[in-house]
């Protein structure tokens, strides 16, 4: 991962303590599946149950490769994050996308190729971490994302959905999914499995 590079500037003014506490809650919300690890402990609080959930539970999903990667110092507690840039080359907007928001006023995003989104992600290449598989720059990857919520540069952000159940890397013709909680949403996906 880069130290030194223009995403790091770009997020150097970011409210990683905001991320921390973010990052704290998520830890700690009741779930069905907790994740025990030498360094860490995290909950899921969802386990989906279909892709149709995941869907509902995004508010993009874009299919794209990570261009760049750096590591932005965390508090003691929680440890650094990764922020992965990845360059977009398809969003997709299927039938029900952020439907689970509805109430609350998100609405679905999408992003032209060529963009680019900062996906944050608990830890670093180097750690073990409670969100499991990390991004890798060169990687190419379908991303189910939410918008952080943070203030400052974090705003512009985004969480995977679920920790890692919405993470699928390339893999052949297909992605393939990196989760191994207990969802029951599709091992592999191709991008006509979202057009709908």
């Amino acid at each position: 991962m880069a130290s030194d590079s223009r995403l790091t500037r770009r997020w150097a003014g970011a409210a990683i303590l905001s991320l921390g506490v973010a990052l704290a809650a998520c830890a700690s919300v009741p779930s069905t599946e907790t994740v025990d690890s030498p360094t860490s402990q995290g909950s899921r609080v969802t386990i989906y149950q279909s892709l149709d959930e995941l869907i509902a539970d995004s508010s993009l999903i874009v299919l794209g490769s990570v261009a760049e990667q750096a590591v932005l110092p965390g508090d003691d507690a929680l440890g650094d994050v990764s922020a992965s840039e990845l360059v977009v080359d398809q969003a997709f907007v299927p039938t029900g996308l952020a439907q689970s928001f509805a109430q609350a006023g998100v609405q679905p995003s999408t992003r032209d190729p060529g963009e680019t989104v900062t996906v944050l992600q608990h830890g670093t290449l180097d750690t073990v971490t409670s969100v499991g598989t990390l991004l890798e720059e060169g990687g190419s990857y379908l991303l189910f994302l939410n918008p952080t919520g943070l203030s400052g540069a974090a705003a512009e952000g985004f969480f995977i959905v679920g920790g890692e159940a919405g993470l699928y890397k390339a893999e052949g013709g297909a992605f393939v999914r990196l989760s191994q909680g207990g969802d029951h949403i599709p091992a592999t996906l191709t991008p006509q499995d979202l057009h709908r």
